[in-house]
């Protein structure tokens, strides 16, 4: 990589430009521009491997002030170096003899539990059904009880001076 012999790397943080340089261990001067370039210039200011710029206020003094603070800030250096510490973990080699070890010993582990259980609980429809039959049978539950109470309250708080249901007497002439 040609960013090894770099001290200091002024960059718009793409993805690819990020990843060179963390992988180098050189410090950044970040400008975005759009898409994700603020979220990978955000992440090297937060671990302390770079200092942000704004392009739409930056001034030549203060591009002067962040690369001259980016060379000789020790934090900086630092953190950048352990940046490319945490990058450098193996490449692809390591990737491929992961992925051939992990075919050979199995990944039952990583599988999620969703993938076991039956058809109609991975769609819910177990749910789905409870749901459907509770807020269709509520209505005539609710029907029932109100058909209920006021059988009740006829039978039992009927008022005394109507007359009782039952023979009615004939006059008789």
């Amino acid at each position: 990589m040609l960013l090894d012999r770099v001290k200091v790397f002024i960059s718009h943080t793409g993805a690819s430009s990020s990843n060179e340089a963390l992988t180098s261990g050189t410090p950044v001067v970040c400008m975005p521009f759009f898409g994700d370039q603020d979220d990978y210039c955000a992440r090297i200011t937060a671990a302390g491997a770079g200092l942000p710029l704004d392009r739409r206020t930056v001034e030549v003094e203060e591009i002067r002030e962040k690369v001259n603070r980016a060379l000789t800030d020790p934090t900086i250096v630092d953190k950048a170096n352990r940046m490319k510490s945490i990058m450098n973990c193996g490449g692809s080699l390591k990737a491929a003899d992961l992925i051939l070890k992990s075919y050979a010993v199995g990944i039952d582990h990583l599988v999620p539990n969703y993938v076991h259980l039956p058809w109609y609980q991975k769609t819910a429809l177990d749910l789905r059904i409870t749901k459907f039959v509770i807020l269709v049978s509520l209505p005539f539950l609710l029907y029932a009880a109100f058909r209920c109470v006021r059988g009740c309250v006829r039978c039992c708080c009927w008022r005394k001076s109507q007359k009782p249901l039952g023979k009615v007497k004939q006059k008789s002439a």
